[in-house]
């Protein structure tokens, strides 16, 4: 019996150390494969993939920093989870929020990044340059290469003033044209574009999104799209946003956006109009069914 009992404590004993396995990640280059056995990967400083190598993240690993600092793609990022084990990206410490994620000038030469079944949670746009205070959980410039499917951003947020206007509280898009599909957003916020920012010539297709709860303390509750960007939205829904002055849903400055079967419901701002907002005779709104 005294065996017996032993055995069981032992079993127990390493079970447990195999479920608390934890992987530190210094700050440098990473690249190869993260694995769901060392999971969770605490990242404690500023990593980067480098040009011409690739980061690839298995289903069900989560990823904690531990850190401020960006996590800067000038490779290729491949983090795809599943329906049933989804890869989340969050804090460390839950008093710190952690900065994001960006394609910063990445080569287009490069393979396309993706991103699918992953959650982005309490990351914040720190003021470290045009994009820090631009996007909270991703930032985008002059790169098109990028995909981002059936995943959700939450509890992302960007409020400190900078160069620009914070703006973007879940992804910001600089003259970069990605694609998203099936993705969530809620309780994101920032002054202009409470979940996505559009701007300087950012296009692209977002298709069934969902969009709610998501605020913006001057414009554009859930999307502010701004000049001579024309993103499509298809098949989208956009519902109980806010913004304190208007574009409850969606603002256009000097733009053209494309609704095309999507539902804009619920929407509310302080003082101009709930549901979206044309803020300037050059901007409109193309909408189909």
């Amino acid at each position: 019996m005294k065996t017996r009992n032993t055995l069981t404590i032992m079993a127990i004993l390493m079970a447990t150390l195999f479920t608390s396995a934890q992987t530190i990640i210094p700050a440098g280059a990473v690249e190869g494969i993260w694995t769901l056995s060392e999971s969770p990967y605490q990242i404690e400083g500023e990593i980067y993939v480098e040009d011409n190598t690739t980061l690839t993240i298995e289903p069900g690993v989560e990823v904690q920093f531990n850190t401020i600092k960006v996590f800067r793609i000038n490779g290729r990022l491949l983090a795809e989870g599943t329906k049933q084990d989804s890869i989340l990206f969050t804090n460390y410490n839950s008093e710190v929020r952690w900065g994001g994620i960006t394609w910063d000038g990445t080569p287009s030469s490069n393979d396309s990044s993706k991103i699918a079944y992953c959650i982005f949670e309490y990351a914040y746009g720190y003021p470290d340059g045009a994009i820090g205070n631009s996007s909270g959980a991703i930032g985008v410039r002059n790169f098109d290469n990028l995909s981002i499917l059936n995943s959700a951003f939450r509890h992302n947020l960007v409020d400190q003033g900078g160069f620009y206007a914070p703006s973007g509280g879940a992804i910001g898009l600089w003259n970069s044209s990605i694609f998203i599909s099936h993705c969530i957003f809620y309780d994101n916020k920032a002054k202009y574009g409470g979940a996505i920012l559009y701007y300087l010539n950012s296009d692209g297709i977002s298709d069934n999104c969902l969009f709610y709860d998501n605020t913006a303390t001057s414009r554009g509750g859930a999307v502010e799209v701004w000049s001579n960007s024309n993103p499509y939205f298809i098949n989208c829904t956009f519902v109980d946003n806010y913004s304190s002055i208007s574009g409850g849903a969606i603002d256009v400055y000097e733009s053209m956006p494309h609704l095309i079967n999507c539902i804009i419901w619920g929407n509310n701002s302080n003082i101009g109009n709930n549901q979206v907002n044309i803020q300037t005779a050059s901007a409109g709104l193309n909408t189909y069914y």
